[in-house]
């Protein structure tokens, strides 16, 4: 092959693999069954967001609060808490954060959510 058929040889393997990724990309969608577009909307109905220790954690989950579902099924697992605002001031280790759309949010393992509501439902 050459010129134009090695060219057009060249754009239909870009073509293939642009359709595999964007294959994988939905599969991976479907893999995760709604998590993220359930996270979206959580964090939409979030006022204010707190980053919390483990031992904070472990004193909302021994007061009788449990990790909304959400974040329970991602791997590792994320732990929010829809607590109240009064409530996460009182958490010794909690510090506020900015809730935003960013990888960084992510890497908390244990956030408590206070969300616009104030009443700490997880629905």
């Amino acid at each position: 092959m050459s010129g134009p058929a090695e060219r057009l040889a060249a754009r239909a393997r870009a073509v293939r693999s642009r359709a595999l990724v964007r294959h994988w990309e939905l599969r991976q969608l479907e893999h995760a069954a709604g998590a993220w577009h359930r996270l979206a909307r959580l964090f939409a109905l979030t006022r204010r967001a707190w980053a919390i220790t483990d031992e904070d954690a472990a004193g909302l989950v021994e007061a009788g609060r449990q990790p909304h579902p959400v974040g329970l099924a991602f791997e590792p697992p994320l732990r929010l808490f829809l607590i109240s605002d009064e409530q996460a001031r009182a958490l010794p280790g909690a510090r506020e954060i900015a809730l935003q759309a960013s990888p960084e949010l992510l890497t908390y393992r244990n956030l408590a959510l206070v969300p616009f509501d104030e009443d700490g439902r997880s629905d």
